[in-house]
Order: structure tokens, then C-alpha cells, then sequence
């Protein structure tokens, strides 16, 4: 379970750092994609770096913080 923290940063670190997964989702409506990876270099690996893709991070009890855009 993801703890309280006081300020939002603080529980967007704290599940990058213990993050289950990471998603990368790209697009808007019907062509909106979403891919799982393993780590957040695999995510930024696959994705065209154009500031497009919403890389997140995903905890183990499904909470999740937007990390970056690429």
C-alpha cells in the first residue's frame, strides 16, 4: 500500500522508486495505445521521443504518477 506523504512529489518518488511497472500511452481516443514495460528505460526506449508518449509509473497496489513526457 502506497504510504501518505505530505506533498505529491514526494508520493510520485516514492512510487517511481517501488513502481511494479511502467506505462507509456501515446495518442487520444480510439488511437490512444498504452504499453507495459519491466523499467522506466525499457518505456523510453520504445517510445519516438518526440514529448508525445506519458511515461508512468505503476505501484504495486495500482497507484500511479505521471513520471515524464517523451
Amino acid at each position: 500500500m502506497t504510504p501518505l506523504f505530505e506533498t505529491a512529489a514526494e508520493r510520485d518518488d516514492w512510487i517511481e522508486a517501488n513502481a511494479a511497472y511502467f506505462t507509456a500511452i501515446r495518442g487520444v481516443g480510439r488511437t490512444r495505445t498504452r504499453l507495459e514495460f519491466p523499467t522506466k528505460a525499457e518505456a523510453l526506449a520504445d517510445q519516438p521521443g518526440d514529448g508525445r508518449t506519458m511515461i508512468y509509473a505503476v505501484a504495486p497496489d495500482g497507484a500511479s504518477a505521471h513520471i515524464c513526457n517523451h
